[in-house]
């Protein structure tokens, strides 16, 4: 099974945790592209971890700016996006949003609910925390760490899936809760 590293095309993102390695890294605009681009590499039916790295939308937490900002409220404006995304899932992989504070709050509870009701036997991961940005304008997910909102100290390793600040969701449920 393949992992992919999308990062949408606002973010210029390195990932440096040598524990997850990944085959493929993609520049996105939205996930209709991204789908094209993972198509075109034959990886349809064989991604095992998608991490996508985007912005959040919101102070709030819950919320993910792809070409437009998915939301509780919006999830059913991506209908056809999910579907593209379970041909190139396996069932029992993973969706993980490594945006600011997707999983926060009861607006990122409920939309790791509804993204994970949209695709049945993946695993849709949030995390409750806002990112920081490293040398040169650079996010370094992995490397240089979260920091909780709305405390601006740097902390490392936080965005670890299995750590204290990720949310996991699997058809229609959280089935892990962040600690903090």
């Amino acid at each position: 099974m393949e992992n992919v590293w999308a990062s949408h095309h606002q973010i210029q993102a390195a990932w440096s945790d040598s524990r997850v390695t990944f085959q493929h890294v993609f520049s996105f605009n939205s996930l209709t592209e991204l789908c094209g681009e993972m198509g075109r590499n034959g990886l349809r039916g064989r991604v095992n971890v998608l991490a996508v790295v985007a912005h959040g939308g919101s102070d709030l937490g819950g919320s993910v700016r792809l070409d437009r900002i998915l939301t509780v409220e919006s999830v059913g404006n991506f209908d056809d996006e999910f579907q593209l995304l379970r041909r190139y899932i396996i069932r029992d992989g993973f969706l993980i949003f490594y945006s600011c504070a997707a999983g926060f709050g009861s607006a990122g509870t409920e939309l790791l609910k509804k993204v994970s009701g949209k695709l049945p036997t993946r695993t849709i991961i949030g995390f409750t925390v806002w990112g920081i940005t490293g040398p040169h304008g650079v996010t370094h997910p992995g490397f240089m760490g979260f920091t909780h909102y709305p405390d601006v100290t740097r902390s490392e390793g936080l965005i670890d899936v299995t750590g204290p600040y990720a949310n996991w969701a699997r058809d229609g449920e959280i089935i892990r809760s962040a600690t903090s």
